[in-house]
């Protein structure tokens, strides 16, 4: 005797149900072999008709008994035949062809089977409904695919029975945006043409949002130009949805680029153009774009809204806040300073736009420490540098590194503070600073470079502290106020030309500096433990 298969016997029960063949569903469900029968009752209530579904129903069938699918991730709902259109059949259901008259064309030749009217879907549906309980119909589901298939003679019959959209639904389109159910109506978007239509699908389901409303994705903005020509279907999308996280300056950006002025009523109308700062980046944008009628709307905007003294209040209140709840506030020190954030997590400050003449560097921006000042940070001729008359500078404990020309052609500074943190200063760092009189060299600074202090016409002392081990060339050339200059031991090495032959050295016996001294030819003296100085030509 042959053996029969339970997957055999659900192909013959779906047959029998697509074509109605009561009787035979009855001899098939009466074999001691479990068929699976979810299939069989979905294709029962699209072609079936309602006595075919009843018998089914008669004789324990459900939803929820479906056959094991190895394709698929999750289970199909076989209730969704009841839907008129099934063009997004493979979207809601996987891989499953639920279209009856394609699954078995091969098996049945020419045989065609044409969709329940209207009237004997709904019959089925009040039968599904009385079964609810033990079949697994969850008429909340087929009412969302329902309104995605645009099936409105089912919507409506839903909708006349009391039946809502599911909970966990509702609570995946409103609030759980990154959902199946979400990132399925995004795909039907990219999938339809008609932008209207889709407005219209998203209507309909707001329906069912208690008035809440969706979450809105950029990509369904973007990818629609339908929605830029047509204000008033920008409108009723926006209305759908839950506008918080969108970003609304894009949007209207792109209506600049666009130039449809129009679309700022709306943008009024939604509330969007409320904060001064945004209005003002509007502006400038409009501006810069050359769209002159929407820059012109938007001055009227401003002319007609805006109370300016109010603002300016608002703006000074919030510095005055920022400053009291911390002086360092990079809100603050924003206006004062151009700096960013190194590899090491410190600060490294580029550029000064203040206005002071007695420059105090902080020690923090933020939270974070300064530790570094940038070439150029305030040389006079820098040219993205304000040309101001700065007369000392400060640098606090914590700063290690001064790059070249950091403060190079500071005419006017009379004083430098360089704290013992400092580790290296840089190449023409201070060159060409007239005004500045004297400078202490920390014994943390290993090297001083090349004209770090040339051509400082004033200067007229230099403590070099012990700890330095090398001088560069020319890191006190050209300062003609400078009389002499005491090296200490601990400089190993001492390159051609760092001071004018005029300058007295005061050099430590069989040091680097002695030996650079009488090589050279320079006035030296010798300067003993004891302090004792005797003077050698």
């Amino acid at each position: 005797m042959k053996r029969v298969y339970a997957n055999e016997l659900e192909w013959q029960l779906q047959e029998a149900a697509g074509f109605g063949d009561c009787a035979k569903i009855k001899k098939l469900l009466s074999r001691v072999i479990k068929i699976p029968t979810a299939s069989a009752l979905g294709y029962a209530c699209r072609y079936g008709g309602v006595d075919c579904v009843g018998t089914l129903l008669d004789n324990g069938a459900t939803f929820a008994d479906v056959s094991y699918l190895p394709s698929l991730w999750y289970q199909p709902d076989y209730s969704l035949m009841l839907l008129d259109s099934c063009k997004w059949q493979r979207l809601f259901l996987g891989s499953i062809d639920l279209d009856f008259n394609r699954y078995f064309r091969k098996t049945v030749g020419s045989a065609k089977r044409e969709l329940l009217s209207k009237e004997e879907r709904i019959k089925i549906i009040d039968l599904l409904l009385k079964y609810q309980e033990t079949i697994n119909f969850n008429p909340g589901y087929l009412l969302y695919y329902a309104i995605l298939a645009e099936d409105h003679e089912i919507v409506s019959a839903l909708r006349a029975r009391n039946i809502r959209l599911s909970s966990h639904i509702w609570d995946c389109l409103f609030k759980q945006h990154n959902s199946t159910y979400w990132r399925m109506l995004n795909s039907i978007c990219c999938k339809m043409k008609d932008m209207y239509r889709f407005v219209a699908l998203l209507e309909d389901l707001c329906k069912e949002s208690n008035g809440y409303k969706m979450h809105c994705a950029m990509a369904i903005i973007y990818r629609n130009d339908s929605l830029y020509e047509d204000v008033n279907l920008m409108r009723r999308l926006l209305i759908c949805f839950d506008t918080a996280d969108l970003n609304k300056s894009e949007i209207m950006h792109e209506a600049i680029r666009r130039a449809n002025v129009e679309y700022f009523v709306l943008f009024e109308e939604l509330g969007w153009l409320k904060r001064p700062r945004t209005r003002d980046a509007l502006i400038d944008y409009s501006m810069n774009s050359n769209c002159v009628e929407i820059t012109a709307w938007l001055l009227n905007f401003k002319d007609r809204t805006a109370d300016l003294v109010e603002e300016q209040i608002k703006r000074e209140k919030a510095v005055e806040r920022e400053l009291a709840a911390s002086p360092t506030s990079l809100l603050m020190m924003r206006k004062l300073w151009g700096f960013k954030i190194q590899e090491n997590g410190t600060m490294h400050i580029v550029s000064y736009k203040g206005a002071d003449t007695e420059i105090v560097v902080p020690k923090r921006i933020g939270k974070r420490d300064v530790t570094s000042i940038g070439r150029n940070a305030f040389s006079r001729y820098f040219p993205y540098n304000k040309q101001i008359y700065i007369t000392s500078i400060k640098l606090p404990d914590g700063i290690c590194d001064l790059q070249k020309e950091a403060f190079a052609f500071l005419e006017h500074v009379e004083s430098v503070t360089i704290p013992d943190t400092v580790n290296r200063i840089g190449e023409c760092c201070f060159l060409g600073c007239d005004s500045l009189k004297s400078i202490r060299l920390p014994g943390s600074l290993k090297v001083v470079s090349f004209r770090s202090f040339g051509s400082c016409s004033c200067l007229e002392n230099v403590d070099i502290s012990p700890g330095v081990e090398k001088i560069e060339s020319g890191a006190f050339s050209f300062c003609p106020s400078l009389k002499e200059l005491y090296i200490p031991d601990t400089v190993s090495f001492i390159e051609r030309e760092i001071v004018d032959r005029h300058v007295l050295l005061k050099v430590h016996r069989d040091s680097a500096a002695h030996s650079y001294a009488i090589s050279y030819g320079f006035q030296y003296e010798l300067v003993e433990s004891n302090s004792a100085v005797q003077s050698i030509t």
